[in-house]
């Protein structure tokens, strides 16, 4: 998604580059003046747009680094349940352990 917006970006600087070429090129006349006007409107509509690209790519580049934290977390507290996990089993089995070696022993007296 943030290629794409890249790409984007590129396509609409080369378009703005491309109407400033015919902007400073054209001969100077009623119809070049009204040309004008639109590639200079054109042209604050590409760089708004630009910006616009701008500001999304950096909010899904925010986004995705935000995720891939979460996601690390996420592991992070998987692991610590596991360890967590096993360490209850050991003691589990402790437990039973000393309740064989205890009920052995009240056998024996």
């Amino acid at each position: 998604m943030v290629e794409d917006l890249q790409v984007i970006v590129e396509s609409t600087t080369a378009y703005r580059e491309a109407l400033e070429k015919v902007f400073n090129i054209a001969p100077d006349n009623a119809m070049t003046q009204d040309i004008r006007r639109l590639i200079e409107d054109s042209r604050v509509a590409v760089d708004a747009g630009i910006q616009r690209t701008k500001v999304a790519q950096d909010t899904i580049e925010r986004v995705v680094r935000a995720i891939s934290q979460r996601s690390t977390e996420v592991r992070q507290v998987a692991t610590a349940l596991t360890n967590e996990s096993a360490t209850a089993d050991r003691l589990a089995n402790s437990l039973h352990e000393m309740e064989t070696a205890t009920q052995q022993n009240a056998a024996m007296i």
